[in-house]
């Protein structure tokens, strides 16, 4: 059994800005699911639907086994995802300013075929949930946190000229209101954008390049924003001057 203590809110978040990046599709058994990676130095908190890819990391708490942690991937559906969010809700944090540790906890205990969450954050053990956990095999999410490592280390370039759907780029907003950040966003080649949020979170986003008929189309519209904006400024100051009394 492996098992870890992390603070209740942590996990919280981490949660909530990474689900809305597993796939919805149940019938894509290896995105429609969160992973989450036991490890040596974090609990990595990881989903995608191959068109975008989140990563959030959550602090470990408590005392290290003998010997050190030991790492291992446990995956659930989304709907116990949601369970784990109605069950934990932990409570406002006090002292954390100070360089406290959470004053919510819960335990992580990844057994055979199933996960168990614990409320450890008194001197007696509160609320468990238990979920089963889902077979890794087949899953692409193993190939995530590699990927997400490769592209944080390549050189950045240029965005001019990239494409991103709109629904992909909204998902990355509950990162934004989660941890209370600005999503930054980098180029990494023609068909990936790199996404940043605060200290604990990244993520990935396909991009196109914007090649051939796409971009003729695209300079056609700058060209007529280029060519009506002038006179649509001009109207807004005229309109002003003669609005005064």
């Amino acid at each position: 059994m492996h098992e870890i203590i992390v603070g209740t809110a942590d996990l919280r978040r981490a949660l909530v800005a990474v689900k809305c990046h597993a796939s919805t599709d149940k019938e894509d058994h290896g995105t429609n699911r969160v992973r989450l990676l036991f490890g040596r130095q974090h609990l990595s908190v990881i989903a995608s639907d191959r068109y975008t890819a989140a990563l959030a990391v959550v602090s470990l708490w408590g005392e290290e086994p003998p010997g050190g942690y030991t790492t291992v991937s446990v995956d659930l559906l989304l709907d116990d995802i949601a369970k784990i969010l109605t069950v934990h809700k932990g409570g406002k944090e006090t002292g954390a300013d100070l360089g406290a540790s959470p004053e919510y906890l819960l335990r992580l205990e990844a057994r055979a075929e199933q996960l168990k969450i614990t409320d450890c954050s008194g001197m007696l053990d509160g609320r468990s949930l238990i979920v089963p956990r889902l077979g890794a095999e087949g899953s692409p999410l193993g190939s995530i946190l590699p990927r997400i490592a490769e592209q944080h280390a390549a050189p950045e370039q240029d965005i001019d000229g990239i494409a991103v759907n709109g629904d992909m780029l909204a998902r990355f907003r509950e990162a934004s209101r989660t941890y209370s950040a600005a999503v930054q966003f980098e180029g990494r080649g023609s068909r990936m954008l790199f996404v940043r949020c605060g200290e604990s979170f990244l993520g990935l986003v396909t991009a196109r390049a914007l090649e051939g008929d796409l971009a003729e189309r695209a300079e056609e519209f700058r060209d007529g924003w280029a060519a009506r904006l002038p006179g649509m400024a001009m109207e807004a100051r005229l309109t002003e001057t003669e609005g005064e009394p």
